[in-house]
Order: structure tokens, then sequence, then C-alpha cells
């Protein structure tokens, strides 16, 4: 009979740090109230800010 393996919490941590690191890449550019990725871009006072152009929802960078 095998054993199941468990995984350490510094495991669990890396693991779970590489799946947000994924989801962010999947959804990356994308608005996160309307899904839209279609943005108004500026920088002001050294922040970059994406402003959707359909919800006007705006996201510092």
């Amino acid at each position: 009979m095998k054993i199941p393996y468990r995984f350490s919490e510094q495991e669990i941590s890396f693991l779970q740090a590489q799946m947000r690191v994924t989801l962010n890449i999947r959804i990356s550019g994308r608005c996160d109230n309307c899904n839209l990725a279609y943005f108004k871009s500026s920088v002001k006072g050294g922040v970059f800010l994406h402003e959707c152009r359909q919800c006007c929802m705006k996201k510092s960078i």
C-alpha cells in the first residue's frame, strides 16, 4: 500500500504563489469589473493609471 504524499507548509505556500501568478497572467490586460481589454492610460505623479473605456473603473499598475 502506498502512503500518500503530504506537502509541507513551505511547498503549499510556493504552489499557492505559482497559482496566483498563473491567474494574474491569464487575466492581465482585462478590466476587473467588465472584462473589457480597452483602456485609456495615463501617468500622474509617477503612477501608471488604466481607465476602462466602458465602465470608467480606474486601476493603478
